[in-house]
């Protein structure tokens, strides 16, 4: 049908063989799957509720920036040789039972390892490693991605 079938129903569809979409599907809230997988065959999973921030003082300076997903500029304080140092990411759409994809995409060497760390209500930690036998003056441009997780 070429109506808005949303507007035609206040509770749940239910199909057992499947639904398919040729073009977009438009889903209020959430999409849930009580049991089986959620597979994304071809295309792109995208998260919209994107956001930036820059640290301020240091590298160990905590951020807040309150969105799913997100880019992160690290200030340009020396990191001494085979150094780690770690800031708090203070976020409201952080659960304890997250885990968040954290890559570097710019700015520096390669010579990092980023780790994501200790996640509670309301935020998580990153570790920066430099792996080099000399100290590095990089303003890292990090993008991290929350997934939503459950211990139960």
């Amino acid at each position: 049908s070429t109506t808005d079938a949303s507007s035609k129903t206040a509770g749940a569809v239910m199909v057992a063989g499947g639904i398919a979409c040729e073009k977009k599907l438009h889903v209020g809230t959430s999409i849930t799957s009580d049991s089986g997988d959620l597979s994304l065959v071809a295309g792109t999973l995208h998260v919209q509720n994107g956001g930036t921030v820059t640290q301020g003082t240091s590298k160990s300076t905590g951020v807040t920036i309150n969105t799913e997903t997100g880019q992160i500029t690290m200030h340009n304080a020396s990191l001494g040789a085979a150094t780690a140092v770690e800031f708090t990411v203070t976020n409201s759409k952080c659960a304890a039972t997250d885990v968040a994809i954290v890559n570097h995409v710019a700015t520096g060497t390669g010579k990092y390892i980023i780790t994501p760390h200790t996640f509670d209500d309301g935020s998580f930690k990153i570790a920066v490693t430099n792996v080099t036998s000399g100290g590095l003056t990089d303003a890292l441009v990090l993008r991290y991605v929350l997934v939503k997780g459950s211990h139960t």
